[in-house]
């Protein structure tokens, strides 16, 4: 009779584990810790959320990398869209501001790997020569390598002050940034970069598009929503009123 490679062992009895038995334990215990990394993602962080990224930047990507979350990496089989979140991790633009993902492993182009993508985690901030301790940070364009100050991706927890690309514990999904209210102060054709919008107080100021592909041509006093972004500022919607 074939010998049960799970039977119990009696008190006492010498304890001899067969090859396959020790094999089968062992694939539990990684098909355990895999079921723990996709469901309750845990790392580098804490309290953070972690997805899997495919690195198509086309370069070989360092641990604590930065990149832009440029949506899905599957859009046409249903099924491998629904069984893992995967995005596609790009270059930064200035689109991806506040969406960014920092990679927790090291990523050669083409390779999934896992990143944070909400919560805390490690990453470099770089600063200003002689500049204080930042508070915020976020991405700068075409740049994988750190994080800048200021903007509104992330919130500085704690940063190394012994250089300008600075390690750094962030928090991002924290950002400092307050919504602005105004109405378009013309009218703004489909596709355009930059809109002029009238403030609630003070003078007109030009406000940046996000994703010009998006916007649809809209008349002048449309109300809309905008946020500082550094020095500049950065559209979030305009409310125009449903046809009737």
């Amino acid at each position: 009779m074939a010998r049960n490679e799970f039977q119990h062992v009696r008190s006492g009895e010498p304890l001899q584990i067969p090859a396959a038995t020790y094999n089968a334990m062992v694939d539990a215990a990684q098909a355990h810790r895999n079921r723990r990394i996709n469901l309750a993602p845990h790392g580098a962080g804490f309290d953070s959320l972690f997805v899997y990224v495919v690195n198509t930047t086309g370069q070989l990507l360092q641990r604590f990398s930065v990149v832009g979350l440029d949506g899905p990496s599957e859009t046409q089989n249903l099924d491998v869209f629904c069984s893992r979140i995967v995005f596609k991790g790009v270059k930064p633009q200035k689109k991806h501001k506040g969406k960014f993902a920092v990679l927790q492993q090291d990523a050669a182009n083409n390779m999934v790997v896992r990143a944070c993508v909400y919560g805390a985690t490690i990453a470099k901030v770089k600063t200003d020569s002689g500049s204080s301790e930042p508070k915020f940070c976020d991405i700068k364009e075409s740049e994988t390598g750190y994080l800048v100050s200021g903007g509104s991706g992330a919130e500085v927890l704690w940063s190394d002050s012994s250089s300008q690309e600075r390690w750094s514990i962030i928090r991002i999904g924290s950002g400092g940034f307050t919504i602005y209210k105004g109405k378009l102060a013309s009218k703004c054709s489909a596709g355009a970069s930059t809109v002029k919008v009238k403030p609630e107080e003070g003078e007109t100021i030009t406000v940046d598009v996000p994703y010009p592909n998006d916007l649809k041509e809209c008349p002048e006093g449309h109300l809309c929503r905008y946020y500082a972004d550094g020095d500049d500022w950065t559209l979030l919607d305009i409310a125009c009123p449903k046809e009737t």
